[in-house]
Order: C-alpha cells, then structure tokens, then sequence
C-alpha cells in the first residue's frame, strides 16, 4: 500500500504501507514493517490499553523536525530506523547538485591540463586565460577565445554550485541539530536513530531505559547523538 499527501495523514495504525506526507504524519496505535516519511513530524500515539499501542515495530521513519512515540523497536521485529534532522527535498537537489560540480570539476580539470594551467591558484585563473587569449592571433586567436569563454562559463557555474551546496548544507546542519525522537516508553536493542549524517544504534544498556530523547550534541568540537532522559 502507497499512500501520498501534500498537508497531514492521520490514520489508526500502518501496516506494510508506504506513507508519504509533506507535514505530519499522526499515527493513533502502531506502526509495523512500514516505511514513513513526513516534512515534519511523526506521532505514533498511544491511544489504547494494547501492548503494541503507540509502538514503531521495524520500518524505516523518516522526519524533518521530530518523531515521537511511546516505544521504540521490539525484541521479536527486525530493528528499527529512525531518521530525523533531514530534508528529503534537500537531499534531492544536494544530490544533483554533486552530480553536477564532479562534472564541471572534470570538464574543467581537461580544460586547464590542455591549456597546461592546472597547477594555477584559482584566483589568477581568469587574466591568465585571457593573456593566453592575447598573445596568439588570427584563427588560433578565435579558437583559444572559444575555450577560454567555456572555462570561465563552467568556473562561473562551478562557484554558484559550490555557493548552493554550502547554503544547504549549513541548513542540513541547522535543521539536524533542532531535531529530535521523543519516547515515552522503552527502546528496543538494535535500533538505530540518525540525526542529520550521525548515528546512534540503541544498546544493551541504553535499551533498558525509558522516557528519552535522542539530540545532536556537540562533545569537543565533535557531533554525536546522544540519549538523554526527558
């Protein structure tokens, strides 16, 4: 089962489905063996008296600001993955936009190897092309001017690119370190929650606990998950 929607999705329970959702996702009892992804958050609440109320059951969430339920995982099902802090949109266009810099990089790295500029600092890559343009004449003039102009279009688009992915990846990072999974009951051995690109997978004695929260910490300059009493 696939179910999409641009607002909010409030439904019982998930079972075996696909759930996509660009705000919340508001599930009243359980989630098993489902993959989830919601623009903000997922609520997975406890809204019986049933054991497996409120419980994420294996699967795969996936949320931009926040997941929330009552327990984590189960001892009898697969582990769980939860992932928070990350923009599915965001990580589309960082995804084209890598694919597009490695070919520029490329295309660019042939240009100045055939120029036999390669070893020049970026800065001074501009007026050496054009007193490499300067120093011919007639054709070979109209020739090298035509490369040189591709160089500087894809040096041009290079340095936007580079603009844009550090512009998302500074976002990525703002959005990780806001983002959290709240639980209010146990969390099972083996599930993993990733935060932004850190990952904490859940062990023996973290599992025994309950009532937590799972953040973005920096520890000596160095970001890590950690769980935390809520």
């Amino acid at each position: 089962t696939i179910v999409r929607a641009k607002g909010s999705i409030y439904v019982k329970y998930i079972n075996g489905a696909r759930v996509q959702a660009g705000v919340d996702v508001v599930v009243a009892e359980y989630v098993f063996h489902s993959h989830i992804s919601a623009g903000h958050c997922v609520d997975v609440l406890a809204t019986s008296g049933k054991k497996q109320s409120g419980a994420i059951l294996a699967g795969q969430i996936l949320a931009s600001k926040r997941v929330r339920a009552k327990h984590l995982g189960s001892g009898s099902a697969p582990p769980a993955l939860l992932m928070v802090g990350v923009d599915s949109e965001i990580v589309c266009r960082l995804a084209a936009l890598h694919k597009r810099l490695d070919q520029c990089r490329e295309v660019i790295a042939k240009m100045q190897r055939a120029l036999k500029i390669e070893r020049v600092e970026k800065a001074q890559i501009e007026s050496l092309l054009f007193n490499l343009v300067l120093k011919v004449s007639g054709p070979r003039r109209q020739v090298l001017a035509r490369t040189v102009r591709k160089v500087l279009a894809l040096l041009k688009e290079r340095n936007k690119l580079e603009a844009l992915k550090k512009t998302l990846d500074k976002e990525q990072k703002l959005r990780a370190q806001s983002a959290s999974v709240e639980v209010s009951g146990e969390v099972a051995l083996r599930t993993t929650v990733r935060i932004g690109a850190h990952s904490l997978v859940v062990g023996a004695e973290a599992a025994q606990v309950q009532k937590v929260k799972f953040v973005l910490v920096e520890v000596e300059g160095q970001w890590q998950v950690q769980m935390m009493a809520a």
